[in-house]
């Protein structure tokens, strides 16, 4: 039996004395230990029939099966074994995820029906088949993106995502069309006017999904219109109740001096330069340029992919010895190798944090919001600030940087002092 494609689904032998021993599982997600998070969607029993299990799961997620033979459950043997045929005449992929030729193909089956495939009635209903489609339910489609376009989202995004799916619960066996504006909206006003407000990523997050599954339906033809895109919400949690955002004071930041590690001169780096840690991380030496004193870099945001960062004149030496420490192409490197940032997080900056005994406000992110804080004290101007930083700003792209715009972004940068350097 030929090797399944990835995330098209497993089919496992169940144990004890069973009529139908082959079980038939996809899987949609993993667990806060990595564990896959499977769903069982049928039994058979061969391994045969629990192929085909899988196969029209698949093709009824994607609408790919003829209304006729969802309205005949004796064609659906048919239509297999259609699909086979044409299958091993590669005339179709044999991944169903694949196929861009369903119409004319279900065309061809509809010339093969006889009159003993259908009734008088179904063949007047059905004289011109067309491939008419049948609404997934509003998990069938959660579960296809987390096998498909969601795959390489981290852990910590799929913990998130995965909470926000299970905040519409009413709706998960709900087919897709049916589900409604009003009901949307009601899930988040009752967050927003809960006691204690609801905070604005938590919310965001929720309606990152809800655009995920919606646009997968809009996209497909199973919805006319994206209900998602007309959601409304705003932060109403209470401030009392918000996390401050840490920043570094003078003190912590001549500690980080004096420690004079590779984690210490990370965190100096994303002070000064106001870049976020993934994007320090991320950082190519091939992308430094020592001689006119900035970096290429940054991601997140239309406005913060490849754009400028300045190199204050503070971090200038740092930045000369880093490029010199090894030959790996990473600007940051630790005990000599490259690291993910979850590796950075826990057995560096979490370390560090711990014996420089500094406040527990300071979070990976408090470079960056030190960087903003500095930036507005010292007057810098907030057109380049935002530039710096890579939030979306009037008409800023990167097609527009001249050695005259370099230099006035570092002119703006080295406006910020730093303590016995300026």
């Amino acid at each position: 039996m030929k090797r399944r494609p990835k995330g098209y689904g497993s089919i496992y032998k169940l144990s004890g004395e069973r009529s139908c021993p082959y079980g038939v599982f996809i899987t949609y997600g993993r667990d806060e230990k990595g564990k896959q998070i499977q769903k069982p969607i049928g039994y058979a029993e061969t391994p045969e029939k629990a192929e085909n299990i899988l196969l029209m799961h698949h093709m009824q997620l994607l609408g790919f099966i003829p209304q006729v033979v969802l309205d005949n459950a004796k064609l659906e043997g048919k239509y297999i074994a259609f699909l086979h045929e044409m299958m091993n005449q590669s005339i179709l992929p044999t991944d169903p995820r694949k196929i861009t030729n369903i119409d004319t193909v279900n065309s061809l089956f509809e010339s093969r029906l006889t009159d003993a495939d259908l009734s008088p009635s179904q063949i007047k209903q059905h004289t011109y088949i067309t491939n008419i489609k049948t609404a997934p339910t509003f998990s069938d489609i959660w579960f296809h993106l987390l096998d498909t376009a969601l795959q390489k989202l981290t852990a910590s995004s799929l913990t998130n995502y995965t909470t926000s799916y299970n905040r519409f619960k009413l709706v998960h066996n709900t087919p897709i069309d049916k589900i409604k504006l009003d009901y949307l909206q009601s899930v988040f006003d009752d967050l927003m006017y809960a006691e204690g407000g609801c905070g604005y990523s938590k919310m965001n997050n929720m309606k990152i999904v809800l655009n995920y599954i919606f646009r997968y339906a809009e996209e497909r033809e199973y919805i006319l219109r994206n209900p998602a895109k007309f959601v409304h919400f705003h932060d109403t949690l209470d401030e009392s109740k918000k996390k401050p955002k840490g920043i570094f004071t003078n003190s912590q930041i001549a500690q980080l001096v004096q420690e004079d590690t590779n984690t210490a001169i990370f965190e100096l780096v994303c002070i000064y330069t106001g870049m976020r840690p993934g994007e320090v991380l991320k950082m190519q030496k091939a992308n430094v340029h020592l001689d006119e004193h900035y970096m290429i870099g940054g991601s997140k945001t239309k406005a913060g992919i490849d754009r400028v960062i300045p190199i204050h004149d503070f971090l200038l030496p740092y930045i000369e010895r880093l490029m010199q420490q090894n030959d790996d192409p990473h600007l940051f490197t630790f005990n000599g190798n490259h690291i993910s940032y979850t590796g950075w997080l826990d057995k560096h900056y979490n370390t560090m944090k711990e014996k420089l005994k500094f406040d527990p406000t300071l979070t990976p992110h408090s470079g960056r919001h030190t960087f903003s804080t500095l930036a507005k004290e010292c007057g810098m101007d907030e057109f380049y600030r935002k530039c710096i930083m890579g939030h979306a700003h009037g008409d800023i792209t990167n097609d527009v940087y001249t050695k005259a715009r370099i230099e006035k972004l570092l002119e703006e940068v080295n406006k910020i002092k730093v303590d016995g350097v300026n």
